[in-house]
């Protein structure tokens, strides 16, 4: 158990800069608050002298706190005192308000900053490893958990101080008070710390499965045609209910603990006041006032006391998600694209070579398997081939979203691996085979924050992927809000307007996963006819499944169980032996 509670506090500290934990910030709190504390001590004091002295019918006070001594002060000087030490904890607490919402807003802005930024530079293998919802989990979800546990670390240890201070206080005044109540809140946590530590593996539990949670929304969401055409939303939200129930059963039992933590620390308190209490009637003391003024302190530390027992709490409970999101983290850094050290940037892209290129995403089980070809600059290959047999995976490997396991891929004589993601990107544009756009109108979806690339080029873009005259048809043109990831347009019309986006970066070489798959006859027709436009002028590759698709082809690539055959210039006959076993199957 003490393992687990040095657990929380070690990945605090290990992640203190992943998820914003500021040291210098927490120091800034830490002296707030002591100051904050030591004031509200003051005013007690003061309150309880000027009282015992306006019940006494005396104007003058005397008296000593530790080393402090005061002689005949009146009580208007006092009360004017008590009125400066106010307003001294006021600004004092506002500065305070403001370093502790200062403290959570940097951490939040730190930790979804880094998580994206470690996701965006992590390899392809290493983001696909993350399931969509558990994505959004991590980022979004996760991350703000995460910032709200610096700001309660923030908040205990300001509660934390302010009960020191508060009690030490007392002690200068009454040591025998100070031990009754620092005894019994000693007493209270002890057997506190069994719920504490129930409730954290509760908040773990409940982390996992709201994780699941979020992966099978995310998919019911990704599947809502599948749901509607086969009618089985009921049996799907049947699925979901059934953990939403779980993570409500756990949140409702967290929540209790965490409750029946704060009543039964209220309830101790209340115990502790009374036998304090009954200590001064017993003890039948004379320095009353000094007493009281204890008394007051010690009830005011209970206040800082729960708030930080309840901070101690809060981070159990949320110890599941910052470890989460630590290892979560760890992973993607671990697998952060490693590009060449020193890149190269040759002048263009060449003729593109695979030279005995092999690779495979399980060990054992190849999809390619020392295969070699060429593309020559300015070319058009088709590559084709059973579901399974390797095209996706090749293109994969000239996107550079994955490296050969074996062999190289070279741009004339550079390899691939040598060039930089910058270069690589500039002179290369893929077309997925379903693509989307990015929210937003006509114009941001081709441009695709690429801020070089003018109006000018965006158009002209348009017009090259024959999708211009039906925007400009439309009420707002190029200003069209397209929906998000591209659901207010049509597919034909979305597959152009992404061929648009490829094109509208001047790319050397055009790679398209089947651009004409699941089209209407006139979409494909004006898609193929742009590929006929652009042959010779870049060169293209492009997955084809269906035979129209590479009628304009200058070579052929077959993939069959993982070698390739290639074959240039194809005839009707090699074109209708390619396609003969049916489009699903090439």
């Amino acid at each position: 158990m003490r393992e687990r509670e040095n657990n929380l506090f070690r990945t605090l500290h290990q992640r203190r800069s992943s998820i914003g934990l500021a040291y210098k910030e927490l120091l800034l709190v830490g002296v707030l608050s002591v100051a904050s504390a030591l004031g509200q001590a003051s005013v007690l004091l003061v309150v309880v002298r000027v009282a015992t002295a306006l019940t006494a019918e005396t104007k003058l006070i005397s008296g000593s706190v530790g080393p402090i001594t005061a002689t005949d002060i009146t009580t208007g000087n006092l009360i004017l005192i008590g009125f400066g030490l106010s307003a001294f904890v006021y600004l004092i607490d506002l500065v305070l308000a403001w370093a502790l919402a200062s403290l959570q807003a940097s951490a939040l802005r730190t930790t979804q900053t880094r998580i994206l930024r470690e996701f965006s530079q992590a390899s392809f293998d290493a983001q696909s490893a993350l399931p969509r919802g558990d994505t959004q989990q991590i980022v979004f979800s996760h991350a703000i958990q995460a910032a709200n546990v610096v700001a309660a670390l923030g908040g205990g240890l300001s509660a934390l101080l302010s009960f020191l201070v508060l009690v030490g206080s007392a002690v200068a005044l009454s040591p025998v008070a100070a031990l009754v109540v620092v005894g019994g809140l000693l007493v209270i946590l002890t057997g506190l710390r069994p719920l504490v530590l129930i409730s954290r593996r509760k908040s773990r539990q409940r982390a996992t499965e709201q994780r699941s949670l979020g992966r099978t929304v995310t998919e019911r969401l990704e599947l809502n045609k599948e749901v509607l055409a086969f009618g089985v939303g009921e049996p799907f939200a049947d699925s979901i209910d059934r953990k939403i129930d779980s993570v409500s059963r756990l949140t409702r039992q967290v929540r209790m603990l965490a409750r029946s933590t704060s009543a039964t620390y209220q309830a101790g308190t209340v115990i502790i006041v009374l036998a304090t209490l009954a200590m001064i009637d017993a003890t039948n003391t004379k320095n009353l006032a000094t007493l009281t003024a204890a008394l007051l302190m010690l009830l005011r530390s209970m206040t800082y006391g729960q708030a930080a027992q309840s901070t101690y709490q809060s981070l159990s409970e949320t110890a599941p998600i910052v470890e989460q999101l630590a290892e979560e983290s760890d992973r993607l850094r671990l697998a952060r694209r490693r590009g060449s050290p020193d890149p190269l940037a040759p002048e263009h892209i060449g003729t593109v070579v695979f030279d005995d290129v092999s690779f495979a995403y399980r060990d054992g089980e190849p999809v390619l398997r020392n295969v070699s070809f060429s593309i020559t600059k300015g070319s058009f290959t088709a590559f084709v081939g059973r579901s399974g047999a390797g095209k996706s995976t090749a293109m994969a490997l000239l996107l550079g979203l994955r490296e050969p396991d074996t062999g190289s891929i070279r741009f004339d004589s550079t390899d691939a691996s040598t060039v930089g993601e910058g270069w690589l990107s500039k002179r290369i544009a893929f077309v997925a085979q379903e693509p989307k756009l990015q929210s937003g109108t006509v114009m941001e979806a081709i441009r695709f924050l690429r801020s070089e690339i003018t109006d000018e080029a965006v158009i002209h873009a348009a017009e090259r992927a024959h999708i211009a005259h039906e925007v400009r048809s439309w009420p707002e043109g190029f200003a069209t809000d397209v929906g998000e990831l591209g659901d207010r347009v049509s597919g034909g019309q979305r597959q152009r307007i992404s061929i648009a986006r490829a094109l509208a970066g001047s790319p050397e070489l055009l790679l398209l996963d089947e651009p004409t798959s699941s089209l209407d006859p006139g979409s494909e027709a004006l898609i193929s006819q742009t590929l006929a436009e652009l042959r010779g002028e870049m060169t293209i590759v492009v997955i084809a499944h269906r035979r129209r698709t590479v009628e304009h082809a200058d070579q052929v690539v077959l993939f069959e169980q993982g070698k390739t055959t290639q074959t240039s210039r194809p005839s009707s006959a090699e074109l209708a032996a390619y396609f003969n076993e049916g489009d699903d199957g090439a």
